[in-house]
Parts: structure tokens; sequence; C-alpha cells
């Protein structure tokens, strides 16, 4: 069995780990159409707040450290909006995830090997355009580019990136192929 063959065959579903992340996922929305859905900032949110990340699975603990940073920069930056909060709320869960350690998010390309750059974050942040603009800088550089799909959850993902790396004219490998 080659490389890519052992890297991409399919996994068996552990019926235990997709209903993590069944519960998880939907919790988030849940939180999405709670702030969506408020008129105010208030103590009320704050726990409905707890409430769904605590049903997301994350510790008791880290959900009040949590909410007690959310509220202070509420105060800090003096936020009157609760759809205001979307992004710090991923701000702040993102630094808790980090746990103060240090993040270095530049690229390494090693010549002469094989390069691989994973690109993980929530949606909507560029990550489909960075990707596209990688590729066709790599490829200006004469590198040989393939770009992979990965992203099922959101509809119209690898359509997204198939058009970029056409206009960068680069090989594209949509998930579909390795099922």
């Amino acid at each position: 069995m080659g490389f890519f063959s052992r890297l991409f065959k399919k996994k068996p579903k552990n019926d235990k780990y997709q209903m993590g992340l069944h519960k998880s996922r939907s919790s988030f929305d849940n939180l999405k159409k709670l702030l969506d859905e408020s008129d105010t900032i208030n103590d009320d949110l704050f726990d409905a707040i707890e409430d769904l990340l605590i049903s997301a699975d994350i510790g008791v603990d880290t959900v009040l450290h949590f909410t007690n940073e959310l509220r202070n920069e509420v105060i800090n930056k003096q936020f009157e909006n609760p759809s205001d909060l979307s992004e710090t709320i991923v701000d702040k869960l993102f630094e808790i995830y980090l746990k103060d350690e240090f993040v270095d998010t530049t690229l390494s390309f090693t010549e002469g090997e094989v390069n691989v750059f994973l690109f993980v974050g929530v949606n909507g942040v560029g990550k489909t355009t960075t990707i596209g603009k990688l590729a066709k800088q790599y490829k200006d550089q004469g590198k040989k580019v393939l770009m992979v799909a990965g992203d099922t959850f959101r509809a119209g993902a690898i359509e997204q990136l198939y058009e970029w790396s056409k206009r960068a004219k680069v090989d594209f490998l949509p998930k579909r192929c390795w099922i």
C-alpha cells in the first residue's frame, strides 16, 4: 500500500466521535442564533451562553473562565449589541485553546521536498482565497501545486476551491475522489 493510499484510506466511523461533533456543532449553531435573537447584553444572555457551551462538552471551569473574560471584553469595548460578540467569542475561545502558547503561522517551504499546507479556521476568514493566492504564487515561482479539497461542511466549498485552482492553473483533487 503506497503512502497516499495509507494517508487517505477511509477510516471506520466512530459513533461516539460523530455524536460528539454533532452535539458541539449544533451548540455553536444555537449560540449564533442566541446572539442574533437577543436584544441586549445582560446576565440572562451570559447564563444562556454558559448553558450552551457546557452542553457542547466544554468543561464548567473553562466555560466560567471564558464568560468572565467575555464580560470583561464587553465592558472594555463597550459592546451593546449581542451580535457584536460573535468575533470576540471566537477570539476568546481560541485564546483559551492555545493556553498562552505561541503559534507560528509562517509557511515554511522546503525545496526538493513534498510540502503540505493544511488550512483550518472558521467560515468567512479568507482560507479559500488565501489558498488560491498562494497556489498562484507558488505556480508562478515554477513549483508544482496540487490543491486538495477537504471541507465537507460548507455548501459549495469544493466548487469554490476548484474555481481558484482553475484561476491559478494548478491541479485539483476534490475530496469525493478519496472515497
